[in-house]
């Protein structure tokens, strides 16, 4: 198991800030509910989970991807860390 430091957690943070960024959504905050708060959709979580998987060679379940940590990109963070640490 191999530990995930702070440099690799910015890393994450970055890659996913900028995926919203390219969906146009420039002002959120990172443990705000982005599904909640209408910033994203469902297919939006879709499109960002499929992402998360390519990017950071990981893969989510079906029951995975039904949690509410998936909408605030703090979570999704943690959950990344988690799963690459597992690897």
């Amino acid at each position: 198991m191999k530990k995930i430091d702070n440099k690799e957690s910015e890393k994450i943070k970055r890659e996913l800030t900028s995926w919203l960024k390219k969906k146009k959504f420039n002002k959120f905050k990172f443990d705000e509910n982005l599904l909640l708060s209408g910033k994203i959709d469902s297919f939006d979580i879709i499109n960002l989970i499929l992402f998360c998987e390519k990017k950071f060679v990981i893969k989510f379940s079906k029951n995975e991807m039904f949690e509410k940590d998936f909408a605030s990109i703090k979570k999704l963070v943690k959950i990344i860390e988690l799963k690459k640490n597992n690897a």
